[in-house]
């Protein structure tokens, strides 16, 4: 802010030299009236008390079908590009994927292929000190992916900080859930430590939840490793509580911040958390003690992830808890006003039920209401709390990412991914595709609330119908007999067959899945009973009445 100065002895004593005397004298004030200011905001981390950064808008993660080696895209990906990048003040999608470039993506048996209307985020997965040699220029294009084939999109200018530091999760793959530790050398040295696998049938650690989870596979979060310099065997998920470990991790990040900067990135996000918004508060004040500038380590983001559970957003507080992160990450933008914003990029529905945030996530558990190996598809069926299944789910978050805004109006969230994978890291079918390469119903929802974002304003809620006023009524005179129907004018389909919902008009269905309406599919076997509601249609047996063959 600007400072309280006094007149200088120079303007004193020139007043009565001439005007123009005085002139070259306030000239000399101004300007150091002005490096002083600039001297002042520096200290305080910004170049503005209250920074609005850029906005990277929707993004995405997992395997995109549809784009090819040279980043030419089909018709229909295309249309998810041009539908979401209208979020972003770079005119492009971001995606990241855990690395510092596109990778072979094994859940898709083939490389993230991109195209020119993407900006990738790479991000430092661990705390330790990103290798120099690994980091691509920052806002550059045609860099080469982690094949070593040149990718046509732009490196990001956003560099990201650890993966869930604030939670020790679990090894994923036939382990999942299971698996909350790697072994000790100890249990190495004994021949006691079960190796984990990527696939393959389920299997258990040893006897205190420990595995060999790095040779033949990875672990959810950096809060499951240990850390060189530290006591606990799992020092992340409770670094605060140990000033020793403190230091070695904020040095570690400082020299990967210094690292990051050489490269051109102008921005830093700190970790990436699961559920702990402390965490990011106590990483900030650490980072950002004695330092105001991404190129030492003080961050411009604060970032984090988002998962509801067992499709239930409402009846487990997953929306509650959404709505607290973005309720937390003002209160931090506030307090710290260098902070531009979060970035929330996992965002999705686990198959688990859980206890608390930070618990292991175990797929298809016991206590399950909509375990994924029971749903249509694998994804969430719709009920009452979710009408269109992931869809609505979409739409809510949205929603609430529109109206979260500091007290000056700077958005809270600056950007957005969703978890485009199928059955990953113990979520649902979370794919924005069919099988055949087209957007589904969840893919064309993301498009729409993307697009309200765009436009600032979130949709308006559907109203009650009204209730008619009441008013004196003659009595009234016995109905006629109803006539019966006529026979219903649309051929037969059998079971299986492609037809459009009831009383939509556009989206399409096929066998055992549900309407937008929550009704069963016309063409669903009959034997089929996973939707909130019956057929309001069946063409099998001939009683079509708005359903349309395709």
């Amino acid at each position: 802010m600007l400072q309280r100065f006094v007149m200088p002895d120079c303007m004193r004593s020139r007043i009565s030299e001439g005007l123009f005397a005085s002139y070259l004298c306030i000239v000399v004030f101004i300007s150091q009236v002005l490096v002083l200011n600039l001297i002042v905001e520096g200290q305080t981390g910004s170049p503005s008390q209250h920074a609005a950064g850029p906005q990277w808008g929707c993004g995405l993660l997992g395997g995109l079908p549809g784009i090819g080696p040279d980043g030419s895209t089909s018709s229909e990906v295309q249309r998810l590009i041009d539908g979401i990048k209208v979020t972003s003040s770079f005119g492009k999608v971001h995606f990241w994927n855990w690395n510092l470039a596109p990778m072979f993506n094994f859940d898709a048996n083939h490389t993230e292929y991109l195209s020119k209307d993407f900006i990738f985020m790479p991000e430092q997965w661990g705390v330790e000190p990103v290798d120099d040699k690994y980091v691509r220029t920052a806002g550059q294009p045609n860099f080469l992916d982690s094949e070593g084939k040149v990718c046509p999109a732009e490196m990001g200018t956003i560099f990201l900080g650890a993966n869930e530091p604030d939670m020790t999760g679990s090894c994923m793959g036939n382990m999942m859930g299971k698996c909350t530790a790697p072994c000790t050398p100890a249990e190495v040295s004994a021949g006691n430590c079960p190796v984990g696998h990527r696939t393959g049938s389920p299997s258990s650690p040893n006897s205190a939840g420990h595995c060999d989870c790095w040779t033949d596979d990875v672990a959810t979060s950096s809060g499951f490793w240990s850390v060189e310099g530290c006591e606990a065997w799992q020092p992340l998920p409770k670094l605060f509580q140990d000033s020793g470990c403190v230091a070695k991790v904020i040095s570690m990040w400082k020299q990967t911040a210094a690292t990051v900067a050489k490269k051109g990135y102008k921005y830093l996000s700190t970790p990436l958390v699961a559920w702990n918004m402390d965490w990011l508060k106590s990483f900030i004040q650490a980072a950002c003690n004695g330092c105001s500038s991404p190129s030492c380590g003080c961050p411009t983001h604060v970032a984090w992830h988002f998962y509801a559970n067992d499709c239930r957003p409402i009846e487990l507080g997953g929306y509650k808890d959404f709505q607290s992160k973005l309720d937390r990450t003002v209160e931090l933008m506030e307090e710290f006003p260098f902070l531009q914003g979060a970035i929330v990029n996992e965002v999705g529905m686990l198959n688990c039920a859980m206890d608390t945030p930070q618990a292991a996530c175990i797929p298809n558990g016991p206590t399950q209401k909509y375990p994924a190996l029971h749903q249509p598809d694998q994804a969430c069926p719709s009920t009452d709390e979710l009408p269109h299944g992931l869809a609505s789910f979409i739409d809510e978050l949205i929603v609430r990412v529109i109206k979260a805004k500091t007290s000056d109006g700077r958005p809270a969230v600056a950007a957005f991914s969703w978890f485009n994978e199928n059955m990953v890291g113990g979520t649902y079918n979370l794919r924005l595709f069919n099988g055949d390469g087209s957007l589904n119903r969840v893919g064309e929802a993301y498009i729409t609330a993307c697009q309200n974002w765009a436009s600032g304003v979130p949709p308006a809620p559907i109203p009650p119908s009204p209730s008619p006023t009441p008013s004196p009524t003659p009595p009234t005179p016995p109905s006629p007999p109803t006539p019966p129907t006529p026979p219903s004018p649309w051929p037969s389909c059998k079971v299986g067959d492609v037809v459009k919902c009831p009383g939509d008009g556009v989206r399409r269905c096929a066998g055992d899945q549900c309407c937008p309406d929550g009704s069963i599919c016309p063409s669903a076997d009959n034997s089929f009973t996973g939707c909130p509601k019956p057929k309001s249609v069946d063409c099998i047996h001939h009683q079509v009445t708005d359903a349309t063959f395709v």
